[in-house]
C-alpha cells in the first residue's frame, strides 16, 4: 500500500537535547517514508535536525525534551494538540520516553482516528534502576514510562529482549509491538585497499570509540582496559561532544599514565572517515537497547570488542559470533590482545563484520518500516 497526502500521514514526535542514534533513526525514518510516498514531517526542538530532515521539519523551540514541571508538560500536550488537529495525520510516532508520553496521551483526544506507536529508544527499566535514586522519582518516572507505554496504540523497539523488559514492566501489549532494528547506510568501500592499508600500520593498532559521552556508557572501564593491555603500541582515539564526563575521563587518563595513548576529539560530522583508518572498535555501557555506533563501525569493517551488557551489542553480534562479547575490563583487554597479536583472527573479524551489517542495511530495515506503517494504515 501507498499512501499519498498533501498533508503528512506520519508526524515523528522527537523532542531531544543531544545528537546520537535515537536521532539518527528518526532521520532515517523521514528519509524511509520519502522513498515509500509516506508523506511525513518531523517535529522536535532540536534544530540539528534541520541539515538532515529538511522540509520535513517542524522546528519548534518551546518544547521540552524530557519530563519537566506539570504545567510545562501540559504546554507540551496543548502545543502538539493543536498541530495535530492542524495536520490531521493518521500516525503519531513518539520517540524516546517523553516522545512516546505525548504522542500515546494526545492520540486520546484527537477529534479524529488517528494511532500513536510508542518507541523510547532506550531502556526505562535500566534508567530507574542505575539513574532514579530516590523513591519518588522512580514512582513518577514508572508512571510516566507507564502511561506512554500503556496508551500507546502501537509499540516500537529496535531489540528483542527489550520488548519483553516493556512487557513485563511497562503493561505493554505483546501482540501491537514491532520489533525494526536500526539501519546504517552502509557505504561504498572497496574493502580489499581499506584492509590492506589497515595490515600495514597493524604494528601500532588504533581503538576507536565515538558516541554521547555520558554516565551510561561507562568508557571508564575501556580505560581501565587500555591500562592493562599488553600491547603497549595500541592507542585509543575517543570522539564525542565536549562534556563533563568526557573531561572526567581525561583526568582519569591522566591519573593512568596512558594519556599519551589516548587521543580525544569533538563531534564527528563524518563518522566514516574517523573510523576507516582505525583497526578496533570498543564498546562498554550499562545498557545499550541497540547500539548505533556499532553498525557504523562494522559498516567499514571494523572488529568489535563490546561489554555483553543489556540489549543491543549481544543481539547485534549474535551472542558473540559476529564479535567479541566481554563482561568486564579485564577480558576487553584480553580480547585486544588477542586481536592485536594475530592479523588472521583480526580479517576473520573485520569480515564477520561487513556480514552481518548487511542485516541491517538501509533498504533492508527500510522495508520493515513500509511493511509496520502499511499494516497500522489497513485499521483505519
Amino acid at each position: 500500500m501507498v499512501l499519498r497526502s498533501t498533508k503528512p500521514v506520519i508526524l515523528i514526535v522527537h523532542p531531544s537535547s543531544g545528537w546520537g542514534g535515537a536521532e539518527r533513526t528518526s532521520v532515517n525514518i523521514v528519509k524511509i517514508c520519502r522513498e515509500y510516498h509516506f508523506p511525513a514531517l518531523l517535529l522536535s526542538n532540536q534544530i540539528r535536525f534541520r541539515n538532515s530532515a529538511g522540509d520535513n521539519l517542524y522546528l519548534d523551540r518551546n518544547f521540552q525534551s524530557w519530563f519537566g514541571k506539570t504545567k510545562r508538560i501540559l504546554n507540551d500536550l496543548l502545543r502538539l494538540y493543536r498541530l495535530c488537529c492542524s495536520l490531521r495525520p493518521r500516525i503519531i510516532i513518539g520517540m524516546m520516553p517523553y516522545g512516546g508520553f505525548l504522542a500515546s496521551v494526545i492520540t486520546k483526544f484527537l477529534p479524529f482516528e488517528c494511532k500513536s506507536i510508542a518507541s523510547p529508544r532506550g531502556s526505562c527499566k535500566y534508567f530507574l534502576k542505575y539513574f532514579v535514586k530516590s523513591s519518588l522519582e522512580k514512582a513518577k518516572y514508572k508512571f510516566f514510562f507507564s502511561l506512554a507505554c500503556g496508551l500507546a496504540d502501537y509499540f516500537l523497539s529496535p531489540s528483542r529482549a527489550s520488548i519483553k523488559d516493556y512487557v513485563s514492566y511497562f503493561h505493554v501489549n505483546l501482540s501491537r509491538c514491532f520489533h525494526i532494528p536500526n539501519a546504517v547506510e552502509v557505504p561504498k568501500l572497496n574493502y580489499d585497499y581499506l584492509f590492506d592499508r589497515r595490515l600495514s600500520t597493524f604494528d601500532s593498532p588504533e581503538l576507536v570509540w565515538l558516541g554521547r559521552f555520558s554516565e551510561e556508557k561507562r568508557l571508564d572501564l575501556i580505560l581501565e582496559s587500555i591500562k592493562r593491555l599488553n600491547c603497549e603500541k595500541a592507542s585509543l582515539y575517543m570522539a564525542g561532544e565536549d562534556c563533563a564526563v568526557k573531561f572526567r575521563l581525561k583526568r582519569i587518563a591522566r591519573d593512568y599514565g596512558i594519556s599519551d595513548r589516548i587521543i580525544f576529539f569533538g563531534y564527528q560530522e563524518d563518522v566514516y572517515s574517523f573510523l576507516m583508518p582505525r583497526h578496533i572498535f570498543v564498546h562498554a555501557c550499562l545498557f545499550e537497547e541497540f547500539g548505533y555506533a556499532l553498525l557504523e563501525a562494522m559498516s567499514v569493517g571494523l572488529p568489535v570488542v563490546s561489554m555483553d551488557c543489556p540489549y543491543g551489542p549481544r543481539e547485534i553480534l549474535d551472542n558473540g559470533k559476529y564479535g567479541i562479547l566481554v563482561k568486564d575490563y579485564n577480558e576487553m583487554a584480553s580480547a585486544i590482545d588477542s586481536i592485536a597479536a594475530d592479523k588472521d583472527f583480526w580479517l576473520l573479524l573485520a569480515n564477520r563484520a561487513r556480514e552481518r551489517v548487511r542485516h541491517y542495511d538501509f533498504w533492508t530495515v527500510g522495508r520493515c518500516y513500509y511493511e509496520m506503517f502499511s499494516t497500522i494504515s489497513e485499521k483505519f
